[in-house]
């Protein structure tokens, strides 16, 4: 479940849920809360980085829970990122209630990007195989709206997700047990691939052994599955007078060798 829906206008008792209020070196327009300016007093709550205050029941608000998360000052997409993967972790997982980031007006839009990062990264499971999940196992239910004034940050956010989404995808691949993923399965899930625009090629053993690419096809051996080289391109700017980036790398779907007896 990805983050979605950006919005400049927020109210924050109508919001239900969770709410999740970042900062950066104070509260805010939450400090207007007696509530919560005593309740962070008494918590011994500071506004810096990687800092996060939860609760539950804020007073004048209609949040079942409160989330305050802070990057301090200036920017650092390192803690960014952590501070937004550690926030979901805070969040009730399972649950089908809405959650909202609200994100302070003193909030640029590059430290926002790189907390929405860190955020989305931290949604990514691999339950494909699990049969029963327990409520903090279970990923949360429902669409993240995102709250800023940033009259940008929807567009640039699109790009977090392109990339977020390439990692997710990386990931499963890895996760993918060998008795699943293997030559054969692994090249058909790269030509989906095709469908974003890149250009995909899939190279048998007849065709790898007229190239002379045996030490390849002498790994392959040890396999039922028959060896495949995927070859993928993408021409981006075709106009472009620039020398084109190469990358070349080896994805072993499964290690025959034998342990020594």
């Amino acid at each position: 479940m990805l983050l979605l829906n950006v919005s400049n206008k927020v109210d924050f008792k109508t919001i239900q849920g969770t709410l999740i209020y970042v900062v950066g070196d104070s509260l805010g327009k939450l400090s207007d809360n007696s509530w919560i300016t005593e309740t962070t007093q008494y918590a011994d709550f500071k506004c810096e980085a990687e800092k996060i205050f939860a609760c539950y029941g804020a007073d004048k608000l209609e949040a079942k829970q409160l989330i305050i998360a802070s990057i301090g000052d200036g920017l650092n997409h390192q803690k960014n990122e952590n501070t937004g993967g550690s926030v979901i972790d805070k969040v009730a997982r399972g649950h089908k209630n809405a959650v909202s980031i609200v994100f302070d007006e003193n909030i640029t839009e590059e430290n926002a990007l790189s907390f929405l990062l860190g955020a989305s990264l931290k949604l990514y499971s691999f339950d494909t195989y699990r049969t029963t999940l327990t409520d903090d196992e279970k990923t949360i239910e429902q669409d993240i709206i995102i709250y800023s004034t940033s009259k940008t940050l929807e567009e640039k956010y699109e790009n977090i997700l392109n990339l977020v989404q390439g990692i997710f995808t990386a990931r499963n691949l890895v996760s993918e047990p060998a008795n699943i993923l293997n030559p054969e399965t692994y090249a058909a899930r790269c030509l989906e691939l095709e469908k974003f625009g890149l250009k995909v090629s899939i190279l048998g053993e007849e065709e790898m052994a007229s190239l002379g690419m045996y030490c390849l096809l002498g790994v392959g051996q040890g396999s039922i599955t028959e060896s495949k080289l995927v070859v993928l391109e993408w021409q981006g700017d075709k106009k472009s007078n620039s020398y084109p980036t190469a990358f070349v790398g080896k994805g072993v779907c499964f290690d025959g060798r034998l342990p020594p007896f």
